[in-house]
């Protein structure tokens, strides 16, 4: 039994690692835009702040959005979807709530908690249903009430794109990681590796690995449910499953004939060996599915007929990782080729691509490459009555207006009244999605690292061209820390599987393998397996410190405050940290905490393997748990835990610890619940993100004398203080009326509002003197962060509530002018000083002041400025 003081270390070690104010959250938008039905409001979700952005559309003379509100929601935005002109739904997946925002009081009025990790959501006769990615379900909602009406289970993994059928009787659901057909052969039964005839010669025999095989392999004994689309009947919540539709589905969309149209990535993981795969590892597609028949539109040059020569010619027309749809008839259908910048223009009968639109179109021909250049596509919206495509570029963090008359890109505005990030992140993040670095054009590292995480597929990216590399390592099982080690690594290392780019901060060995020394040294990717050209050191360096600052999501398994839930799955997570830390089991020697990897690279008899390789880090495995080969099972991947996509479903156990847990010397009920107890601590192993991070807690008139609300704030209260605090906090709504914000001050246990003209008040007075229809939604943020989201947006030194509006100025021909100094003001337009409006000329943004023109013919005309927040 674990002594109560070691209880204490153990679980202190994995929360000392809290995040800095400089974290970052790797957004995946599904369905970021919406537009309301008269199109005079265009919504764009604002990840990065936590916000909704709000634009005031004018007439067709008046091309460019003008931003009118940013509006606090719960932490990164990921869709938002209109249930009326007056009501967005947000949903927020760091946050794991929806907020229910009302656009004429410009504030959230409702939070509802959801799934772990919600993703989009679509409404149909008085319910909302909502993917919950983690959890792999959709939950149903009362529109009006807010009450979860159910849980729909689902057999596939990570459900995120919604879409209805024509008369809405039928959800489609989306799975983002599916069956292609392939899974793994396990060494043991695994033929030798094939040795091309261009080997390098001065290499040794290849060591035996295990194979990646199609499903229908003689030695396969078990299904791989090929489920790509989940198909839910709304009055019965019964659910079939659609296959064939490709690897990982992206976007969903109803085409007007009644169609069901599906974007895709298709991984071709069946051919062997980088030199191979080099820019033809995967098809970018759109999919239509009528009834049961699937027909594919590919949206690029087949590569093969140039291999092993890479296709540059395609280049300049490519269409990479398609990521939104938009119907635009019966038959046509807008997608956005996120990895190239490019919006197509596709017809689903002829499987032809009938116009494409560059988004960079608007760029100067010989301009330097920027932060800004790379745009991302990710949502598209069509103006009901104008000839305006609207698309949300993720990764220039903008929104690009496309003329649908001359498909040409006519004006571009940023999505919020700050950038999103540090330009030089920018340009990494942009580097590691950009698919014009490849050669054809058609692949970038995100086309397998989906959002900068995995696709859920085993890679065989061996090298046969390839040298031997040394490696040194210590025999850290046997407690053997000075004495090192060096391992011989053959660069044909058979299949293993794609791993998460996010939380690389504290590793300093990368890969499978640990052959790679830092992120710079993936430069040569570029060439070798994508075809396109080595970075400067530089732009690596970009990268670099980009995936340095990411950050993964918190375990959904933990308790708010940190701990692990009391039982998971028949095991105790505590007495699971005794398992993992006795000496005999050796487990923590090699695991280290916090994040479970020392960096070393120990025997590979310890891992029964035949190659060497990294003590992996354990932050992430909650998410790989669903892999069953179990002879006659089904399985909803096709790939496992474990470095080759080998390794079953929990509870699993370390090939090393075997002999301890399974030692036939010791009781038999005692070792089952060892394996029990080690799994339930593994499943909710501390991800470095504490689970306070985007928790959320709704203040209003019923809520705010709730005994359960009140624990919640506290707790999210508790989360900010002591020695190793976890989270900031801060409260974002309408208090007495008006729009403010607060950061709770830990240290006078008091909150701290963004205007000078409201005192700090205690928790106790702050809830007293909220008026009936007031609304505040407390809410965790990054430490360091709580200034930024509450208080001082801009980082001026000033509370918000203390600046006044920039000097406006209106010469006699009209022309309106204010100093460019503060961002996040607009401008208004009244005729009698009741009636105001937003002004939607476009504004020329000069050297030093903002400026525009009143070429309005309705006389006298009274102008002043709005904040956005």
């Amino acid at each position: 039994m674990l002594s109560q003081s070691l209880r204490i270390i153990a679980f202190i070690g994995l929360s000392l690692c809290p995040l800095a104010a400089d974290s970052t959250f790797e957004p995946r938008p599904v369905h970021p835009l919406a537009i309301n039905s008269n199109g005079s409001r265009l919504f764009a979700v604002n990840p990065a702040e936590g916000r909704l952005s709000v634009f005031a559309v004018g007439p067709i003379e008046h091309t460019q959005p003008i931003l009118i509100a940013e509006i606090p929601v719960g932490l990164v935005p990921v869709t938002v979807r209109m249930r009326n002109d007056d009501e967005a739904w947000v949903v927020n997946e760091l946050s794991d709530t929806i907020s229910v925002v009302s656009i004429s009081s410009r504030s959230t009025i409702a939070t509802i908690h959801t799934g772990d990790e919600p993703a989009d959501l679509v409404f149909h006769q008085g319910k909302a249903y909502l993917t919950c990615s983690r959890d792999n379900s959709v939950e149903v909602y009362d529109e009006v009430t807010h009450d979860q009406l159910s849980t729909i289970p689902l057999q596939g993994l990570l459900p995120r794109a919604l879409a209805t059928s024509s008369d809405g009787s039928v959800l489609h659901v989306a799975f983002q990681h599916t069956s292609n057909g392939t899974t793994i052969l396990p060494r043991q039964i695994s033929p030798a590796q094939t040795v091309p005839a261009y080997t390098n010669p001065d290499l040794p025999s290849p060591p035996l690995t295990a194979k990646i095989v199609s499903v229908d392999h003689a030695d396969i004994g078990y299904n791989v449910l090929d489920h790509d689309i989940a198909n839910i009947d709304v009055a019965t919540e019964s659910v079939t499953y659609q296959g064939a539709v490709g690897t990982n589905i992206l976007a969903l969309e109803r085409l007007g004939n009644g169609s069901l149209a599906a974007a895709n990535s298709e991984a071709r993981n069946l051919i062997s060996f980088e030199t191979e795969l080099k820019s033809r590892f995967a098809y970018s597609r759109v999919a239509t599915v009528t009834g049961s028949t699937v027909s594919q539109i590919d949206l690029n040059d087949n590569p093969d007929p140039s291999f092993p020569t890479v296709n540059t010619a395609s280049a300049a027309t490519a269409l990479a990782q398609p990521m939104a749809l938009l119907a635009k008839d019966s038959d046509q259908i807008w997608v956005a080729a996120y990895g190239s910048d490019r919006i197509a223009l596709a017809d689903t009968t002829n499987s032809a691509i009938l116009q494409r639109v560059d988004l960079r179109g608007l760029d100067a021909p010989a301009a330097e490459r920027s932060a800004w250049t790379v745009r991302g596509p990710r949502g598209l919206a069509k103006h009901p009555s104008l000839p305006w495509l609207y698309s949300y570029n993720k990764l220039s963090h903008t929104l690009s207006v496309i003329d649908t008359r001359s498909y040409l890109p006519v004006a571009e505005v940023s999505l919020a009244s700050f950038e999103d990030l540090d330009s030089d992140l920018k340009m990494g993040r942009a580097f590691l999605q950009d698919a014009r670095l490849s050669g054809n054009g058609s692949v970038s590292c995100a086309t397998c690292h989906i959002d900068l995480e995995r696709d859920g597929m085993a890679w065989d990216l061996g090298d046969p061209t390839g040298s031997m590399l040394s490696i040194v390592g210590y025999l850290r099982s046997i407690h053997a820390y000075t004495t090192p080690i060096t391992h011989d690594i053959h660069p044909m290392k058979g299949p293993l599987t794609t791993q998460t780019l996010i939380g690389l901060k504290d590793q300093t060995k990368l890969h499978w393998r640990g052959d790679k020394p830092s992120i710079q040294s993936f430069n040569s990717t570029f060439p070798n397996l994508m075809g396109g050209t080595l970075l400067p050191d530089e732009e690596m360096d970009k990268i670099a410190n980009y995936l340095n600052s990411l950050n993964h999501h918190p375990n959904p398994y933990q308790e708010l405050d940190r701990n692990p839930p009391a039982t998971l799955n028949g095991g105790d997570p505590i007495a699971g940290v005794g398992v993992f830390a006795l000496f005999d089991n050796h487990c923590i020697e090699c695991h280290s905490l916090p994040s479970g990897t020392s960096n070393n690279i120990d025997l590979p008899s310890n891992v029964a393997s035949t190659q060497p390789l990294k003590d992996p880090p354990l932050r992430t495995l909650y998410q790989r748990q669903y892999f069953n080969p179990t002879s006659g099972g089904d399985s909803i991947t096709g790939f496992g835990l474990l470095h080759n996509g080998t390794g079953s479903e929990f509870p699993i156990v370390h090939p090393y610890t075997l002999h301890i847990l399974d030692n036939p010397n010791r009781d038999q009920a005692v070792r089952d619940q060892e394996k029990l107890d080690l799994t339930a601590f593994l499943l909710s192993f501390d991800t470095g993100t504490a689970p306070s991070v985007g928790a959320q807690v709704t203040l209003n008139t019923i809520t705010k004398t709730q005994t359960a609300t009140l624990q919640r704030l506290e707790i999210l209260e508790n989360q900010t203080a002591g020695e190793f605090p976890n989270s900031d906090l801060v409260l974002r709504g309408i208090y007495q009326g008006n729009r403010h914000s607060f950061v709770y001050l830990p240290d006078s246990e008091s909150y701290q509002a963004n205007s000078p003209s409201i005192p700090n008040q205690s928790r106790a007075d702050l809830i007293a003197s909220m008026e009936s229809t007031d609304v505040l939604i407390a809410t965790g943020v990054p430490l360091g962060s709580a200034q930024r989201y509450a208080i001082d947006r801009n980082s001026n030194g000033m509370v918000d509530g203390e600046e006044q509006p920039p000097q406006l100025t209106v010469d006699t021909a009209r022309q309106i002018r204010w100093p460019n100094t503060q961002s996040g003001w607009h401008l208004l337009k009244s005729g009698d000083l009741s009636q105001w409006s937003p002004f939607t000329a476009p504004v020329e943004d000069t050297s030093t002041e903002f400026s525009t023109q009143d070429n309005s013919s309705d006389g006298s005309a009274f102008f002043r400025l709005l904040r956005n927040w």
